[in-house]
């Protein structure tokens, strides 16, 4: 993995900041691997997966325990990463089946997982998993550990997926990015191997896995949903810093560790700080997921109707919510429709002055953006 060039105006990184990735090296010793990757979480998944097809790897994927359990018996796999905290079957559970089946019994297994303390790999190891990689996923630790456990006389003469088409990471101009607190660009560069295109995309998968997570973080404190609300916070974690949000991805690390250890009085104070900097996280990475959308966005309507909706919401008048309505529509498919999450909170709880300063937010966000330099840095 080559490293990224100069990134302009980067937020300056948290003093405890995730691992940084080390450069990747050439992996024929795994070409042709057959890999069983059970994780429930999109962006999660994404981010393996990248990892691993520059491997040339053929990698099957279960979106939970039940499936992991299933494919595992059906298919012929050289080892399975699997998560632990997933729906209708945890990780555990999944690998003590599949050490009761004798066919599977030296299959190698292995954690991964965003629990990284010595309790969670004692766990593992007690379930019958032979390794564990803690999330986020630093590609070579990844690599090191596929190595130690696959069996490389399974490999001998089996055909390898085609390398995937990659450009050059210095052929490809980064851009300015924005500058804001909260976000370190290097660190997520570094997790895409220096290209903004693959930045994009990886923005684009967090606004749509984690858009509508403030609403569902809010509205799980309400309800006292405890299980809820440390599950959102267990993968918002590893995700965060996929992305360079480490200040959201420690804020989500609290509120789960609080709520693993049993500490429920402070989850008042904790969602919702988390909410802001998730919604702060989303907004700075609007502008580079619209990049990498397709949309049909015609600039002429935008204008009049977002003007429309702020004087609806300045007079308390009910046709914001049509308004809204019209907005949401002509946004659809593109990057900036998560911006609209905080305002659809706001106007569903007939907050409509504190409609404002989204809608404000967004307005700014839709604004044309200057051509790039045309060395591709500022």
């Amino acid at each position: 993995m080559t490293a990224p060039p100069h990134v302009s105006n980067p937020a300056p990184a948290p003093a405890a900041s995730a691992p940084v990735p080390a450069p990747m090296v050439d992996l024929p010793g795994l070409s042709g691997a057959r890999i069983l990757l059970a994780e429930d979480n999109a962006n999660n998944r994404e981010v393996a997966l990248d990892f691993m097809a520059a491997a040339r790897m053929q990698v099957d994927v279960a979106f939970d325990g039940v499936q992991a359990l299933r494919m595992a018996q059906q298919g012929d796999y050289d080892l399975v990463l699997m998560d632990i905290q997933m729906p209708q079957m945890d990780g555990l559970t999944a690998t003590r089946h599949l050490r009761a089946i004798p066919r599977l019994a030296r299959l190698p297994i292995v954690a991964m997982t965003a629990h990284a303390m010595a309790s969670d790999r004692a766990l593992s190891r007690m379930a019958g998993m032979n390794d564990h990689v803690a999330k986020p996923i630093d590609p070579d630790l990844l690599f090191c550990t596929l190595l130690k456990w696959i069996d490389p006389a399974r490999l001998h003469g089996r055909a390898a997926p085609a390398a995937p088409c990659m450009a050059a990471a210095d052929s490809e101009p980064i851009g300015v990015l924005p500058a804001v607190t909260g976000v370190d660009w290097r660190l997520a560069l570094q997790y895409v191997d220096g290209k903004r295109s693959r930045l994009e995309k990886r923005a684009g998968s967090f606004m749509r896995e984690y858009g509508a997570a403030p609403r569902s973080l809010l509205d799980a404190l309400r309800a006292g949903d405890h299980a809820g609300l440390q599950a959102l916070a267990h993968n918002l974690k590893s995700s965060a810093a996929y992305v360079g949000a480490l200040k959201l991805s420690g804020a989500a690390n609290d509120l789960e560790q609080d709520l693993r250890a049993g500490r429920t009085d402070r989850v008042a104070l904790l969602v919702p700080p988390l909410v802001a900097a998730l919604e702060h996280v989303l907004a700075a990475l609007a502008q580079l997921a619209a990049c990498a959308l397709p949309s049909s966005l015609e600039p002429a309507p935008l204008a009049p109707l977002v003007q429309r909706l702020e004087h609806y919401l300045r007079g308390d008048d009910a046709r914001a919510e049509d308004a809204l309505r019209e907005l949401d529509a002509l946004l659809a498919g593109t990057g900036f429709a998560t911006l609209l999450e905080p305002l659809r909170r706001a106007v569903a709880e007939l907050e409509y002055q504190s409609a404002l300063a989204p809608l404000a937010a967004l307005a700014g966000q839709l604004e044309p953006s200057p051509a790039p330099h045309p060395k591709g840095l500022r």
